[in-house]
């Protein structure tokens, strides 16, 4: 387990790329916590990545992402949260709404979270997608429609996960994507900052 952790440390100092047909550019690193952004192309807004090695396990990790009403106490920005609908085990749809003081009013959006885990590998890929017509908009507020994540997660030993996270939204609205995407390392890094402080727990 120690080669292990060593081989993923030496990737992730060396910049490690999960998609090598996209230009990564690092933007933030620190704490064990690389950012990268990369344009989308699907969009102007930056996709990001990040990519960490933090204490922790599967089981903490996925208990902190079900928690979605305590999401305002690490994801960065969110100060409103609740579940909406648990589909199943490893399904729950959710609400969020984020101060957005840059571009004046705030946005909302509702995510669907799929978990989906090997334990035999012990690895787990969880992903949050947008989706639509399922809380009413509300007034004042601009509601994201397109933002895709995910998490890639491996429990490298009884102690360390090592996460991969992706990422890529549009805010909507009246917004210069230039503008955003000065800004756009800063929000994923002070979530892991958080996250990796829940897992220490």
């Amino acid at each position: 387990m120690a080669l292990r952790i060593l081989i993923i440390l030496t990737a992730i100092v060396f910049g490690f790329q999960g998609h090598p047909q996209t230009n990564w550019d690092l933007k933030k690193d620190g704490h064990g916590i690389k950012v990268w952004a990369a344009d989308s192309g699907a969009t102007s807004f930056k996709a990001v990545k990040v990519e960490c090695l933090l204490k922790g396990n599967i089981n903490r990790l996925i208990e902190i992402l079900l928690d979605v009403d305590n999401h305002k106490n690490w994801v960065y920005s969110t100060i409103h949260s609740y579940l909406v609908k648990k589909i199943s085990e490893k399904e729950l749809r959710y609400y969020v709404e984020l101060e957005f003081p840059l571009f004046t009013k705030n946005r909302d959006l509702v995510i669907d979270m799929v978990i989906n885990r090997d334990t035999t590998r012990n690895v787990a890929t969880i992903y949050t997608d947008a989706v639509t017509g399922v809380v009413p908009e509300k007034d004042g507020i601009i509601r994201i429609v397109s933002f895709h994540a995910r998490y890639e997660v491996d429990q490298v030993d009884q102690d360390h996960l090592h996460i991969v996270y992706y990422s890529v939204a549009d805010p909507g609205g009246a917004i210069w994507p230039a503008r955003a995407n000065l800004v756009v390392a800063k929000g994923p890094y002070n979530t892991f900052i958080n996250l990796s402080g829940l897992l220490a727990k």
